[in-house]
């Protein structure tokens, strides 16, 4: 009897092995949509289906085919009608590809695309050939040629440098070697920085992003002079030659101290309250319940840092101690720091960011007191626009601090920084060497300079040896000067205690002329009350002409002459008065002087002209020239000074230095000075030089033998017996030639432009056709009019000089490989540099070694088993602000501290001098019956489950469980997974679900490895059928050492 089914069988696409479809002579009765029987009567014999309204049988006939090789004279069949039309017409091969390319449609040729052409000439066969082909004639060393385009080959052996203002390398912008920034190479990968090199660094980018090995690929060993680790440290072993510092929790599978491991031999430290002596401490620390450490005079010595609470205090009794040295031995630009931070929630403005001060005892044996101190506060806190103060207090007479310097920067202009010294009307400020204001504006409210200073001198706009000095003559009394406003056209004179709106301080051009005793009379009437200057004693005075007048009239009279006068306004002088002596006095008359004879010095004639009754003016006098109106006849004229002559100079002959210049030739030995044109009509003989006047640059020279033109300072052409040079240097011209054919081909003759024009149009001529040859041999020739284009990729061509074309500068075409490359997948050569510059590089300098430097430095070297820094101690692995995420070493070495935040891990065993936890040293085991250190089981103990001496934690509590992803993306077609679990035990529970639904999926599980058949108590195996829709999650636990106590009743 059949086993019945009333709910559907979901086989999940699995095989229905070795069945059979129901036998039947006859089609069932009611079937179903979809039904299937086999006929199983002789005639038939076919498998039928239900439709839904009838049976349908399953078959088909096949028909044989054969193949064949289409030759010519064969036919192909074709329709003439449409795509669905009959194919009931012929044509022969050799027909279709006679007529076919008629009716191809026109396209422009394209890469990929072939000519068709003859080999072997006009009468060879027929053949084809890509264009591409014709790129590779151009295809040299290290360039290839690819789709019809030339492109530099990706595999390069013949680059030695790659050396560029922020150039990139890599497989794409997303990975990439980057030296975007001077002095530092960056690495790209997943378009992220990951890691850097930069002058005595190598390091992430972000801190705790990036892993320096990983848990399958460690670095071999690391040597670093101290490492600081947040998380966990996880090493085959850890060997740390100072001392290590655990925030977190030390986990260890064993512990020794001095070679023996705790619990074995270690019980409670005997003696008193406090350990008098000991060993030397090489591990461990002193936490704050420590208290104090006295060490007497010994020194306390460290490499990490010294932090503290409220204060620390370094003492001495010393003369020259203590001394606290800040020392950096870093052989960059950058030194140590003495820092203050003030790391308050949000800074506001007037806080103070730290303060040095010196304290001092005073003569009153009052320790203590704050003699000095210099502080910095906040003037401005708003972000963006922070700005600060220093400012510098002392002590003054009451012993307050008071404030005497300030450098302040100013939060709204940038660039400034104010400087305020002194405090108090009576500061003074002592400049010992000079005093340099760059600025434009200096404001002195009062300035008093000493009577050690007599001169001052004022440096003009150029600094030459031309200064303005202003000098001070020691004086008997207070004098004060006072610079008057003054308005255009006045000028100046010092006026002893005037004020600044005094006008006797300012004087006009016209009364400065006056004082110095300009030629200009006037005419200005003299009245009472009128001024003039007197020099009373050496001192100039001014006093009024009444005073003047007084003088006079007091001294007229005495003696047996008149002494002084009034003015004598009539009576007359006979010729019975003796001789008029009136010393250096002039005498002035508007009449005639007449008499027998005139003898004297000088002739003074009021006016301008010098006559006589019949001709007035036969010589005026103006501005210190004589001009005669009519002719100076006289039987010899000699003139000592020049002579101006704006006529003509009539004579009979004219001699210069005894030199007659019309009968012979003229020697000039001395400087001539001709203001218009001379006109030489014999020699003209010149000893020195012929200059334009005033200009000493353009002139003409004659040597013996040697004529020289000069201009601007410079020989432009010099003439010898030699021929003519031109610009002091060169070839001399002899000669100049008309010769068509320049037959003469000399060195010193100069062709003329007839000449040159036919030799050129006669041998010019055309070219006809020239010949490129490639690194390969293949020529190619080019005719007139035809043109060449250089094409590539990755390469830019330029034509960088086109000027002349000659032998000695011909046309320059530049191929330039271009900056921004995509193409090239390798670069292999003997000593290639990558990089920035030469500075920032990476060197393939040493054979099978990778050097990278930074700052014109080699901060760190790749070579067989080792990538590490080039100079010991120098480079850090990351920075305390961006650190790598996790390291993954089989074992680091440490010369210094390790000061580790997080917990570390120890698989082996810890050895140490000495061990505390959370300060309390750790000296005895705990026991059944007594607190102290205890031993945790291990995972393989866990497993065992028989140990009762050791603690089980949560951790190795869930070594028992094992859990597995599946991932079905990467199931097979067998559909089988094998799951190691090395419980070591085949007592397990196994348990699968979908890790979407979280619904169990029920599956061939096997205690056994992949072959379903070999038992195994480390792995199981499950086989699907058919491979589930989603990820499962494998749920294994261990239930070994549960004894069988379970009863089984069998029914």
């Amino acid at each position: 009897m059949a086993i019945e089914f009333y709910s559907s069988i979901d086989l999940n696409k699995n095989e229905l092995q070795n069945a059979v479809v129901q036998n039947s002579g006859s089609q069932p009765s009611s079937p179903a949509d979809g039904q299937i029987y086999f006929d199983s009567t002789s005639g038939d014999k076919a498998i039928h289906y239900y439709n839904g309204s009838a049976w349908i049988r399953v078959a088909g006939d096949t028909m044989a085919q054969s193949t064949d090789t289409i030759a010519s004279g064969d036919f192909m069949a074709f329709s003439d009608e449409s795509e669905t039309g009959d194919i009931d017409n012929k044509i022969t091969i050799d027909n279709l590809f006679k007529t076919a390319p008629a009716l191809l449609t026109e396209a422009a040729i394209a890469n990929g695309d072939y000519l068709v052409f003859l080999d072997g000439g006009a009468s060879g066969d027929a053949k084809k050939e890509a264009l591409a082909d014709v790129a590779t004639l151009f295809a040299g060393t290290g360039l290839g040629a690819s789709s019809s385009v030339l492109s530099i080959d990706a595999a390069q052996t013949v680059i030695t440098s790659l050396l560029a203002t922020d150039i990139k390398i890599g497989e794409d912008d997303q990975t990439k070697i980057d030296f975007e920034t001077a002095n530092e190479i960056h690495f790209f990968a997943d378009n992220a920085e990951q890691v850097y090199v930069a002058d005595g660094v190598f390091g992430p980018q972000t801190d705790s992003d990036v892993d320096l090995g990983t848990t399958g690929v460690r670095f071999k060993d690391a040597f670093v002079d101290s490492i600081t680790v947040t998380g966990e440290v996880d090493g085959a072993s850890l060997d740390i030659s100072g001392d290590a510092d655990i925030d977190g929790t030390l986990e260890a599978d064993a512990i020794t101290i001095g070679g023996t491991g705790i619990g074995s031999i270690y019980g409670a430290v005997a003696g008193s309250s406090s350990i008098v002596t000991t060993g030397a401490l090489d591990s461990g620390s002193i936490t704050s319940g420590f208290g104090t450490i006295d060490t007497g005079s010994s020194a306390i010595t460290t490499t990490g840092a010294i932090s503290g609470g409220t204060g620390s205090t370094f003492s001495s009794s010393s003369a020259s101690e203590p001394i606290v040295h800040i020392t950096n031995t870093h052989a960059g630009a950058t030194a140590g720091e003495l820092r203050f931070n003030k790391d308050s929630a949000s800074g506001a403005d007037s806080d103070v960011m730290g303060t040095i001060s010196w304290y001092g005892t005073d003569a009153g044996n009052n320790t203590h007191q704050k003699l000095a101190y210099i502080d910095s506060i906040i003037t401005d806190s708003a972000a963006g626009s922070e700005a600060a103060s220093m400012r510098f207090y002392v002590a003054e007479n009451d012993g307050t601090n008071t404030l005497g310097l300030t450098i302040a920067g100013q939060a709204d202009d940038n660039g400034e920084v104010d400087v305020t010294i002194g405090a108090g009307a009576g500061s003074t400020t002592t400049i010992t060497g000079n005093l340099q204001v760059d600025g434009t504006t200096t404001t002195v409210n009062q300035t008093t300079i000493e009577e050690t200073v007599s001169v001052l001198v004022f440096e003009g706009a150029t600094a030459d040896a031309h200064e303005t000095t202003l000098k001070v003559v020691e004086p008997t009394a207070d004098c004060t000067f006072a610079l008057p406003t003054l308005t255009a056209g006045n000028y100046f004179i010092p006026a002893i205690a005037g004020t600044a709106t005094d006008a006797s301080a300012a004087v006009t051009a016209a009364e400065f002329a006056l004082l110095d005793g300009g030629s200009t009379v006037g005419t200005t009437a003299v009245a009472d009350g009128d001024g003039i200057f007197t020099n009373d004693g050496g001192t100039m005075q001014q006093t009024t002409v009444q005073t003047f007048q007084t003088y006079f009239d007091a001294n007229s009279v005495g003696g047996t002459s008149i002494v002084t006068t009034g003015a004598l306004n009539a009576g007359s002088i006979t010729s019975g008065f003796g001789t008029i002596d009136t010393g250096s006095s002039a005498i002035t008359t508007t009449g005639l002087i007449s008499g027998g004879s005139l003898d004297i010095d000088h002739v003074l004639i009021n006016g301008t002209t010098i006559g006589h009754t019949d001709d007035t003016d036969l010589m005026t006098v103006a501005d210190g020239v004589l001009t005669v109106a009519g002719e100076v006849d006289a039987a010899s004229l000699d003139i000592s000074g020049n002579a101006d002559i704006d006529g003509t100079l009539e004579t009979d002959a004219l001699t210069i230095a005894g030199t007659n210049l019309l009968s012979g030739a003229v020697t000039i030995s001395g400087n001539t000075i001709f203001s218009g044109t001379p006109n030489v009509s014999g020699t003209l003989t010149v000893a020195g030089e012929i200059q334009h006047t005033g200009d000493t640059n353009n002139k003409i020279g004659f040597t013996t033998d040697t004529q020289t033109f000069t201009t601007g300072g410079s020989t432009r052409m010099d003439i010898t017996d030699s021929g003519i040079q031109m610009g002091g240097s060169g070839a001399r011209v002899t000669t100049v030639l008309d010769e068509d054919d320049l037959s003469t081909n000399s060195a010193t003759a100069l062709a003329t432009q007839q000449s040159i024009k036919e030799y050129v149009d006669a041998n010019a001529g055309g070219m006809s056709q020239f010949i490129m040859e490639d690194d390969d041999g293949t020529e190619v020739s080019i005719s007139n009019n035809e043109e060449i284009k250089f094409i590539g990729s990755g390469i830019t061509t330029n034509w960088t000089d086109t000027s002349t074309g000659s032998d000695g500068d011909p046309f320059d075409l530049t191929f330039t490989v271009d900056a921004a490359q995509t193409g090239i997948t390798s670069l292999l050569a003997t000593d290639i540099k990558i990089g920035e510059d030469d500075q920032t590089k990476i060197d393939f300098e040493t054979a099978d070694e990778i050097h990278f430097y930074a700052a014109n430095v080699e901060q760190v070297y790749l070579a067989d088993n080792i990538f590490g820094p080039q100079s010991d101690s120098d480079v850090d692995l990351g920075s305390t602000g961006v650190r790598w995420k996790d390291a993954f070493v089989d074992s680091i070495a440490v010369t210094g501290n390790a000061d580790i935040d997080g917990d570390v891990d120890v698989d082996g065993t810890l050895e140490t001098d000495a061990l505390t936890i959370a300060g309390t040293a750790i000296v005895a085991q705990a026991t059944a019956s007594a607190v102290g250190g205890v031993e945790l089981a291990t995972a393989a103990e866990v497993l065992t489950g028989t140990d009762t001496a050791r603690v089980v934690t949560a951790d190795t509590l869930s070594a028992k469980s094992v859990v597995a992803v599946i991932d079905v993306s990467s199931l097979t077609d067998a559909n089988i997974v094998t799951i190691p679990h090395n419980l070591g035990t085949a007592d397990v529970i196994v348990q699968v679900y979908d890790a979407t639904t979280e619904a169990n999926i029920i599956c061939d599980i096997a205690r056994t490895t992949d072959d379903f058949s070999t038992a195994s108590t480390s792995s199981i195996s499950i086989d699907f059928g058919t491979a589930p829709p989603n990820d499962c999650r494998v749920l294994i636990t261990s239930l070994a050492g549960a004894s069988a106590s379970g009863t089984v009743a069998y029914t």
